[in-house]
């Protein structure tokens, strides 16, 4: 059976592993904006993820198969409703994993999360050619809230191993 918790410091490089099937999607659909790399966290983002419980690994017979990051951000804008919003700025699922509930179990959690923490707005971007997990987000009663746009403003520095 599947758990959810903030993952271990001795997790980092499966974390980081995952995150590498994910930035190599990323670098295939946005070649302009991502990079294929062999880091795809560093250790100190992992831990201060770990130490603000903004990381959370899904576990299957004890070893990690997915993680999420979620942050919390608080507004002090008078025109916005929502005071309290929740991030959700990844979801990741080993692909030998995909397909089989594991994302759905992540996404679940983190609702849970944000409900416990009080916020009222749950936001979270996805690009276009993501298809099973625009189709996970739409069933679970996700909308479509506005088009982003960006811009290039200038080429970042970029070694041989796609370190910026």
């Amino acid at each position: 059976m599947a758990s959810i918790e903030v993952p271990k410091a001795g997790d980092y490089p499966r974390i980081n592993e995952l995150g590498i099937q994910i930035a190599e999607l990323h670098a295939g659909w946005r070649p302009d904006i991502f990079v294929s790399t062999r880091t795809s966290i560093l250790q100190k983002s992992f831990d201060k993820l770990v130490e603000n419980k903004e990381i959370y690994a899904i576990y299957e017979d004890g070893a990690v198969i997915g993680y999420m990051i979620i942050k919390f951000e608080a507004s002090e804008s008078a025109i916005k409703k929502h005071k309290k919003k929740c991030v959700l700025e990844i979801i990741c699922v080993d692909k030998q994993h995909r397909n089989k509930g594991y994302g759905k179990k992540l996404f679940d959690y983190a609702i849970e999360l944000a409900r416990k923490n009080g916020a009222t707005y749950f936001y979270l971007d996805v690009y276009p050619q993501n298809a099973s997990a625009i189709a996970l987000y739409e069933k679970k009663g996700l909308t479509v809230e506005k088009p982003v746009y960006s811009i290039e403003l200038a080429k970042p520095d970029v070694d041989a191993r796609g370190n910026v």
